[in-house]
């Protein structure tokens, strides 16, 4: 933890001298404005700062963005450093339904935010003085994308090397994936932006005041939606604590369920954003459950086929209730077919082959396997290597053959890997595989 924060005061170190050197860089380039300008942007962008909609993905949204190119298009590079940190120091966002000054956040947090933000988007707006032809907005749209698309490369850039400090395994391509997400948002705001500067070059100061108002307000539909979507998200986590009360069995089952899907997709070479994507499925897989009957759920005994049939219907239920929130529309999915099996006799819609997503692939292997290796109400687990067994004769009829000869392979195989409550030695994977790769040659002969 010392070693960690030694590096972020040495990487802030190094970002603020550069921040003066550029500073002074672009002064002796390009100059400043008259205080009257600097003021008013950068009232402005205190005020869009402030108002900043924070998404139940924990991404942020202001539109300062548009306030910051409104500067770099009428103003200097210089200009636009100022105001972006001024914005930052004196803005008030709600942060947790509490609005708390920007002063309240740790020092190395604020230092790294003014740094990053004043050099991305003050080196990124050089690109405006290029242009040195009368006022045109479609050439300055134009301009706009190459503007933003530098001040999100260099955003990432720093970004990555302060991840890199803060977590252990940052990846370079999850900070490009939130580069491109972020630079289609920052379009759509930076719009608003061009906007600004017509309505200050052809009326003056009085129409972008009167055109910021419904910016502030296009705002605060987000708020509403992210809100919405935040409260859906609650209420599905606050069904599965229920579920997990309900159901003893499930509370354990789906963190075993989340670590074995997890390391299956990341040996099967997923991308982060499928991995995560099961991260968040399989900790609700079963969330359905809580609309089938106790009796049912804890039955001891063997299950009548009508029971059965209510057991099944729990993939249909948890994956209507994760449907409702639009930013769990692809986890709902993965829920929905959790159950369908490879030669297409599973349910709930008897799906086959690559019609099963590979993460619901996933989820029913890491599912299935972690029930057999774990006591249950009607029967004692089963030893790891019976579980590896019935794995292996039911690839390509019930689970997908790549996913469980990646999971066998190069998950189970691992010296010391924990499974379910089943105490079978590694060593009876190699004696299942030899035993298997045997089975195959007689059926070929």
């Amino acid at each position: 933890m010392k070693q960690r924060h030694k590096k972020t005061i040495i990487l802030n170190s190094i970002l603020g001298i550069i921040y003066f050197i550029v500073a002074f860089i672009f002064y002796q380039q390009f100059g400043i404005s008259d205080w009257k300008q600097l003021l008013f942007w950068s009232v402005l962008a205190v005020v869009a700062e402030s108002f900043v909609v924070v998404s139940s993905a924990g991404t942020s949204t202001s539109v300062g963005t548009a306030i910051y190119l409104y500067a770099a298009v009428l103003g200097t590079p210089l200009d636009v450093m100022l105001v972006v940190t001024l914005g930052v120091l004196l803005c008030f966002p709600e942060i947790n339904d509490k609005r708390r000054h920007i002063l309240n956040t740790p020092l190395y947090k604020m230092l790294f935010n003014v740094f990053n933000i004043s050099l991305s988007m003050g080196l990124a707006s050089v690109f405006f003085k290029f242009y040195q032809g009368d006022f045109n907005i479609v050439v300055y749209a134009l301009v706009m994308f190459v503007v933003l698309a530098a001040e999100e490369l260099i955003n990432g850039f720093i970004l990555y090397q302060y991840f890199s400090i803060q977590l252990d395994d940052i990846k370079a391509r999850d900070i490009l994936k939130d580069i491109l997400g972020s630079y289609l948002n920052s379009i759509a705001i930076g719009t608003l932006g061009i906007f600004l500067v017509f309505a200050d070059y052809t009326y003056g100061k009085s129409i972008v005041i009167i055109l910021f108002i419904p910016i502030l307000l296009a705002r605060y539909s987000f708020k509403l939606y992210y809100d919405s979507q935040r409260m859906a998200i609650d209420t599905i986590h606050a069904l599965n604590e229920a579920l997990h009360a309900k159901d003893a069995y499930t509370g354990g089952h789906t963190g075993r369920v989340q670590q074995y899907a997890m390391d299956i997709a990341k040996a099967y070479k997923l991308t982060s954003h499928q991995i995560d994507t099961i991260d968040k499925a399989a900790l609700l897989h079963d969330i359905g459950k809580i609309g089938i009957p106790d009796d049912i759920l804890n039955k001891n005994g063997k299950l009548t086929d009508e029971e059965y049939r209510r057991i099944q219907e729990h993939a249909t239920i948890g994956g209507h209730i994760i449907g409702s929130v639009h930013s769990l529309r692809k986890i709902s999915l993965i829920i929905i077919q959790h159950h369908e099996r490879y030669d297409g006799k599973g349910y709930p819609n008897q799906l086959s082959g690559d019609q099963i997503s590979i993460e619901a692939a996933i989820l029913m292997i890491a599912d299935s396997f972690d029930a057999m290796t774990s006591d249950r109400p009607y029967r004692k687990a089963y030893t790891k290597e019976y579980a590896i067994k019935e794995l292996i004769e039911n690839a390509g009829i019930q689970f997908h053959p790549k996913v469980v000869k990646c999971f066998v392979e190069e998950v189970l195989s691992q010296p010391g890997y924990n499974v379910g409550d089943a105490t079978a030695e590694i060593v009876e994977i190699d004696q299942v595989l030899e035993a298997q790769n045997t089975s195959e040659r007689a059926k070929e002969a």
